[in-house]
């Protein structure tokens, strides 16, 4: 099984390894983001009776 794939890999062409490379540099910099902007977030107080309605101090 690995000696098959490690031979397709290597029957690929440049412009096939490099589109390869991108497609796998687009999928981590989405999932980087996604992580930092997750990280970021900070979920609204609710309210203590449990309307959903975001609690406002006076």
């Amino acid at each position: 099984m690995w000696s098959d794939l490690l031979k397709r890999w290597f029957d690929l062409t440049l412009d096939e390894h490099r589109a390869l490379a991108l497609i796998l540099a687009l999928f981590l910099i989405g999932l980087i983001a996604r992580t930092l902007i997750y990280r970021n977030q900070h979920p609204d107080p609710l309210s203590p009776n449990g309307t959903g309605e975001t609690f406002k101090q006076p």
